[in-house]
């Protein structure tokens, strides 16, 4: 079986150390005879798109995220059609039909051979949100899940140095386009009713310039981080200050529940990864992706935000693509959040069907040795076209 050489995009030319984690585990677990490597663009365009010159280190480039505009034969990873480009010029964000048709065009180019969504429901964007139906793209589309690694026995089972407390996870760097603000008014409402529970973020809400780069400008933002910083039942940390392996050996093994409120996702790995500690889940139905892993009751519970609220919050876009959180909508998803906690927190038995469930979906679904098979024959078709 020949080697074949793939290219990784590294979306922070400066530090691979800072490449999404999706990316860093499948560079750890290749494919049989697949040897990669880091493909670092030589820039960004003002849309969004990586430039990367004809080059002979690679067989294959593989972009997520952001692509690439190359003579290279490459293949594109994301998760929906909507996430494909953040397209803007002059910090000012292109209209939805207007992403369409530059995605359009660059999913029709001659050396892209293989489009690789992250879930079925982000294949099914390519007709349900962009309307692109063309046989030459279709034809070259395809939907693989990605995987997490095998989480030791001893990690899943590890025990708790104080088995009187609960804990709630979040991890999420954009933390108000997460839900993290009506995250943390629920904690101070479920408190009142069970003491015994605690709460860890990791985001960089307390990193300078934040909501700079934040695409939901929340109400009360000082009123958050007081919440927080006054709480001594609230743990807060930086994301980029705690290390992977730390996240995988300390972070999941010592929650007792993930949530992810999120207002906007793609395919969120994060609930794999907490899925695979057999973690329940709580999120939204921000996108089809997550309830067509997180099953509601089976393996997890899923908050409704498809209604007018969210309707109505989306047309609230300014030019730079900011959108104001509406009291109405943080009201509305704070009250959901606490509701579903409780259920959780009250009902054992279902709370123990979701563990057994989630550890089993992670290992039938997720699993590297299953996504390599399909993926290796991904790549020798695309070497081959």
């Amino acid at each position: 079986m020949k080697e074949i050489k793939v290219g990784l995009n590294v979306k922070f030319p400066a530090s691979v150390q800072k490449a999404h984690s999706i990316v860093m585990e499948q560079k750890e677990h290749p494919p049989e005879c697949i040897k990669y490597g880091w493909a670092t663009p030589k820039n960004l365009n003002n849309e969004g798109v990586y430039f990367h010159p004809k080059r002979q280190d690679f067989d294959l480039l593989e972009a997520s995220d952001n692509p690439f505009l190359t003579s290279n034969r490459w293949i594109y990873s994301l998760a929906t059609v909507e996430f494909a480009l953040n397209l803007k010029f002059n910090q000012v964000y292109y209209q939805r039909q207007k992403r369409i048709e530059i995605n359009r065009k660059i999913f029709s180019k001659d050396s892209l051979k293989k489009i690789i969504f992250f879930s079925k429901t982000g294949l099914e964007s390519l007709s349900a949100y962009a309307g692109i139906t063309d046989k030459k793209i279709i034809e070259k589309s395809v939907y693989l899940y990605n995987a997490v690694p095998d989480i030791r026995q001893d990690l899943i089972n590890k025990k708790k140095k104080d088995k009187d407390k609960f804990r709630i996870l979040f991890i999420g760097t954009a933390f108000y386009l997460k839900g993290g603000a009506s995250l943390v008014d629920a904690f101070e409402i479920l408190q009142k009713k069970y003491p015994f529970i605690e709460l860890e973020l990791h985001s960089s809400l307390m990193k300078e310039g934040y909501l700079d780069n934040e695409l939901y400008q929340p109400l009360h933002h000082e009123k958050t981080i007081q919440q927080i910083k006054n709480n001594p039942s609230i743990f807060n940390y930086n994301s980029f200050d705690v290390s992977r392996q730390k996240i995988l050996q300390e972070v999941y093994p010592r929650a007792d529940l993930f949530i992810l409120p999120s207002l906007q996702e793609g395919m969120p790995y994060v609930i794999q990864e907490a899925m695979s500690y057999g973690l329940p889940i709580i999120s939204t139905n921000c996108t089809p992706s997550i309830p067509e892993i997180v099953e509601e009751g089976k393996n997890g519970l899923i908050i409704n935000i498809q209604g007018r609220l969210f309707e109505k919050l989306k047309d609230m876009k300014d030019n730079k693509g900011k959108m104001q959180i509406s009291k109405e909508f943080q009201a509305y998803l704070t009250k959901e959040i606490v509701e579903n906690i409780s259920t959780l927190i009250s009902d054992n038995k279902l709370a123990d069907k979701i563990r057994i469930n989630n550890l089993k979906k992670s290992k039938d679904l997720f699993s590297f040795k299953n996504r390599n098979k399909q993926l290796r024959n991904i790549y020798e078709e695309a070497y081959h076209d």
